[in-house]
């Protein structure tokens, strides 16, 4: 058992076998002595393998102490100083309550001076452990607030940007963990170290140096018995020359954004680059490489008038010192389009109103651009300026002069849709300098074929009447219809894009194929997914044997027909609204079914 503090002296040491509630009559003495006592340790942290070297400093250190570490201990090594400790004895006097006055000795330690104890520390899991130093007859006392932090090891998984400019400057991200730690540092191979700032075990950042061309590997430092060393995770960083921006192409696009800018490079050489762009203060844009010299962006929407563009090869870390200017201009507008949708083939000629359309204008339907042709109307433009005042909340009046852009009149201009994708798609128009500019809740409908799959039922009366179930994919659409052969076509009720229903016309015995409308550049044309639909003359019913049974049911009722002849026939009854019963057929004169219960 652990002894438990008490005052220096002998005490009576009693075992219990019932958990306190008697002790062994017999017993042994336990003596309490004056204790060891550590003031200080250093270095108060190291790795979990152990052999860090621990100098302890305090009082009762001999080359007889030992540490303990947790609840590990070793050997300790006194090394340098001189700590005494001699005991003064005194003559006190005490008057006590009643007046009579006691004189006695009193006995006090002193201690004067430090000694110092070197440690290494055994191995251990992560975690704060107390430190205790045995005194010289062997028990370990603790002194208070001294421990000692087992750290798990440092370790680098990844970095953020993974690619750098040659002149540095940019904040790399550096992901691990374990990472923090006094006096971290972050290692960029043979340059200078960089002290880091710590966000969280998991996340340190630091400044990225300058530094030539190629890969490096970045480190961090960790604390070892042998001060300061760095992680061996082998995290490559790569640095490349800084991209020299030498043009844009077009140089300005529409205030809402959207142009296509290609920007002229000196050169994008290198695999691990992730390009983007900055337009003045709106970034990251997302950019792709054209080319070995071309890298392109969206414009995003800005005020009107120049800004800086600039562009990253490290998802925007960093940006070149190198930009071009790109200005912003009024935009085009569409005001309408007709048609609204086509099919997924293109050719569709869509007709486009709105203001800044020129033979010279572009549409663009989703990512893909085609030529519009001017055909009609004048689109003017013209600015208002105007002198206004403005009083100031301290009673001062401004005056200044204000541009107003104004329009009147529309234009025409006519687009050939392209071949495209099912689905809804933007619908821009280029303005006088190439960029595009998006109106609002103007798109296009790229509609997939109609395709007939199956039919429900698939065989019929001759008279027509039913409902018709059509199954496919691609249903939806404006004046959908169902044609039934040569029968009259019937306007179809939508479900769903997988299911319509129509109900089926007259026609004469045999089999026809069902097919839905489709929408196209030439107007309304069929599906031709060949699904069968059969026409047959209706059952004639004779009469039932027999005529009635319990209302429990259950009476096998032999129904007489006139004729049951046909391979695609599904047989059953209906008693009043109780359908459908299963039926079989017992000839081609006989069907069987079961009455069900009724009232």
């Amino acid at each position: 058992c652990m002894s438990p503090a008490r005052d220096i002296g002998a005490t009576q040491l009693e075992v219990t076998h019932n958990g306190g509630a008697e002790y062994a009559s017999s017993g042994t003495l336990f003596s309490y002595w004056p204790s060891s006592e550590i003031l200080s340790i250093n270095p108060v942290s190291g790795p979990i393998a152990g052999g860090t070297l621990v100098t302890v400093v305090g009082h009762g250190l001999r080359d007889t102490t030992r540490c303990r570490f947790g609840n590990e201990v070793v050997d300790g090594q006194h090394y340098a100083g001189v700590d005494t400790v001699y005991t003064v004895d005194r003559l006190t006097r005490q008057v006590l309550s009643n007046g009579t006055e006691v004189t006695k000795w009193t006995s006090r330690t002193r201690r004067y001076g430090v000694a110092y104890l070197i440690c290494q520390t055994p191995a251990s899991s992560a975690g704060h452990v107390s430190v205790q130093i045995s005194d010289a007859f062997g028990g370990f006392g603790m002194s208070q607030d001294v421990d000692f932090q087992f750290r798990a090891p440092a370790e680098v998984y990844a970095l953020w940007p993974r690619l750098g400019s040659t002149e540095g400057g940019a904040i790399l991200s550096v992901t691990g963990s374990n990472l923090l730690g006094a006096n971290r540092i972050c290692a960029f191979g043979d340059a200078e170290s960089i002290t880091a700032v710590e966000v969280s075990s998991k996340l340190i950042l630091c400044e990225i140096p300058a530094h030539p061309e190629g890969a490096i590997e970045v480190e961090v430092s960790v604390v070892s018995g042998e001060g300061q060393q760095l992680t061996s995770s082998g995290v490559a960083f790569d640095y490349a020359t800084p991209i020299s921006v030498l043009g844009a192409d077009p140089a300005g696009g529409p205030e809402e954004g959207g142009t296509l800018v290609s920007v002229q490079t000196d050169s994008l050489d290198g695999s691990l680059r992730t390009f983007g762009c900055r337009f003045g203060t709106v970034a990251p844009v997302s950019a792709r490489k054209a080319n070995d010299n071309i890298l392109q962006c969206m414009s995003p929407a800005r005020d009107i008038g120049a800004t800086q563009l600039e562009v990253t090869h490290n998802g925007g870390a960093e940006y070149a010192s190198s930009g071009t200017l790109f200005s912003y201009w009024p935009s085009s507008e569409i005001l309408s389009i007709n048609p609204v949708s086509g099919p997924i083939a293109g050719g569709t000629l869509v007709t486009v109103v709105g203001h800044g359309l020129r033979d010279t204008t572009r549409c663009r339907f989703g990512n893909e651009v085609v030529d519009g042709q001017h055909y009609a109307g004048v689109d003017t433009v013209y600015t208002v300026d105007r002198l206004t005042r403005q009083v100031l909340s301290n009673g001062t009046e401004v005056t200044k002069w204000t541009s107003r852009t104004r329009r009147y009149g529309v234009a025409y201009l006519i687009c050939q849709t392209p071949a495209s994708s099912a689905g809804h798609v933007s619908v821009q128009i280029s303005d006088a300098f190439g960029g595009f500019g998006m109106s609002q809740d103007v798109d296009f409908q790229f509609r997939a074929p109609a395709e007939v799959y199956a039919l429900w039922p698939r065989l019929g009366s001759t008279e027509g009447g039913a409902i018709l179930s059509v199954t496919g994919s691609n249903l939806l659409g404006a004046n959908r219809i169902c044609a039934f052969g040569d029968a009259e076509s019937i306007t179809a009720v939508e479900v769903s894009s997988k299911l319509i229903l129509c109900e089926i016309p007259a026609h004469p015995e045999g089999a026809i194929e069902v097919e839905v409308s489709v929408v196209s550049g030439e107007g309304q044309q069929l599906t031709s997914s060949g699904v069968a639909f059969d026409y047959a003359t209706p059952i004639s019913v004779l009469g039932a044997d027999p005529a009635g049974g319990p209302e429990e049911g259950g009476t096998l009722v032999s129904v007489q027909t006139d004729s049951l002849d046909g391979s695609l026939r599904t047989f059953g009854c209906r008693f009043g609204t109780v359908a459908p019963v299963s039926a079989r057929k017992a000839n081609d004169n006989i069907l069987q079914c079961m009455s069900p219960a009724r009232d």
